[in-house]
Parts: structure tokens; C-alpha cells; sequence
């Protein structure tokens, strides 16, 4: 996958950052909008998306796996989605699982990158087409590791200048080794191999074909937050 021609992947593999949906036509799902600057739908108003022609499609791990079923239960052609999904993993969640991203692939038939960012929506780190870890957005954050603890620590580098620290809550490792797809930046290696929890079993609702006044009513919400 490529986000914005060549003459990117070489600024980016002589140490510069390029962000990861850049050139892309990208759409995000959720409960909310949590990367700034990419049109949102919310849970439910999916069937407005094709309006966008977007060719990637971004969202929480939860809010993909419930659109997986309603593609699924209505037998929905998204195949316009091209190029790839990327799945948002927030500060505090553990990463992508083997499982879900099976089920990604599966459904959309694209490959799937994920993306860690924190609260405020800006990309920490992100996933490339080698999948060999997370390339750290170093504008914004380090990643390091405390003498003797296993678990990551991400230290948020803010704009003022100022800095805070926080630990991740999962292990791993970081190297500047030249990554597969070319790049030698700074990676979240090692990652833990994450598991969908089977003693507390994703329970999607009941999913309904928009109608009438609720079909109406979603359909404002989600061109306030395109307009947004």
C-alpha cells in the first residue's frame, strides 16, 4: 500500500514522517469521531458511506466487526472500499487480535493495517503493508521500555513542547531496524498476539434496514459531522 506516491516513501525512508491515510479517500465508523479531518458515520447510518466513494475505511475494531454483520445479513456490496481498513486501536486497548483481523479480511477482501492513536485522535503509531509492527509517529511520541519491566511505556510528546508518560498495558520492543516495506523509522515491535475474549462474546444487536424518519434523522447526523 501506497499513501502518496514514491516521492513519499522516499522521505519517509530517509526519516521523515508521512501520514498513513495521506492520498488515500478515506471514511471513518464509530460511536464517534475519532481521527479529525476524516468524514464520520456513526453505528447504523453505514448505508451513506458509498456517497463519499471512499476507497479505504477507517474505525474501531468493534464498530468494523458490527458492520461485518450487517454486510453480511444484507448481502451488501462494499467492495468499493479498494484499498484497505484500517482499524483504530485508542491508548489503553490492546492490539489488533489474529482473529478479528481475519474476519476483516474476510468480509472486505483488503488488507487491514492498524492504527494506535490516543484520545485526542492524533496516530501514534501505525501498521505498514510488511506488517512487521508499528512505525512510531516520533513528532508526537517515543516509545521505551523501563529496566527490568516488560510492558511498554509511551511518553506523548504534546505541542507546547511538553512531554507526559504513560504505560501502554502490553509488552513489546522498539528498533530502528529497516522495516520490510523499506522505511527505517523508529517500531513498536514484538507486539502481543491478542485473542478476542470467548468468556465475553461480542454481542452485536439486531441490525434493521434504515426506514423512514430514523433513516432521515441518521442521514442528517452524518452529513453535520462530513460538514464538520
Amino acid at each position: 500500500m501506497k499513501t502518496g506516491g514514491e516521492s513519499n516513501r522516499t522521505g519517509a525512508a530517509q526519516g521523515e514522517e508521512v501520514h498513513p491515510l495521506e492520498g488515500l479517500r478515506a471514511v471513518q465508523i464509530g460511536t464517534f469521531q475519532t481521527l479529525p479531518n476524516v468524514p464520520w458515520f456513526p453505528n447504523d447510518s453505514w448505508h451513506l458511506i458509498p456517497v463519499q466513494a471512499p476507497d479505504v475505511l477507517a474505525g474501531t475494531c468493534d464498530s468494523l466487526r458490527r458492520l461485518c454483520q450487517y454486510i453480511t445479513a444484507w448481502r451488501l456490496d462494499f467492495t468499493f472500499i479498494q484499498r484497505a481498513i484500517f482499524v483504530v486501536t485508542q491508548l489503553g486497548e490492546r492490539p489488533l487480535s489474529d482473529q478479528a483481523r481475519d474476519e476483516l479480511w474476510r468480509v472486505f477482501g483488503v488488507p487491514v493495517f492498524e492504527l494506535f492513536v490516543a484520545g485526542d485522535g492524533v496516530i501514534l503509531a501505525h501498521e505498514c503493508e510488511a506488517h512487521q509492527g508499528w512505525h512510531v509517529n516520533t513528532r508526537a511520541a517515543q516509545f521505551v521500555k523501563l529496566r527490568g519491566e516488560p510492558h511498554l511505556v509511551l511518553r506523548r510528546l504534546l505541542p507546547d513542547g511538553a512531554a507526559t508518560a504513560i504505560g501502554v498495558g502490553f509488552a513489546g520492543a522498539v528498533t530502528r531496524e529497516v522495516c520490510a516495506c523499506g522505511i527505517q523509522t523508529e517500531r513498536v515491535v514484538n507486539l502481543p498476539a491478542s485473542e478476542l475474549d470467548p468468556d465475553a462474546s461480542f454481542e452485536l444487536a439486531p441490525i434493521r434496514r434504515p426506514s423512514g424518519s430514523n433513516a432521515n434523522a441518521r442521514g442528517d447526523q452524518a452529513k453535520r459531522a462530513m460538514v464538520g
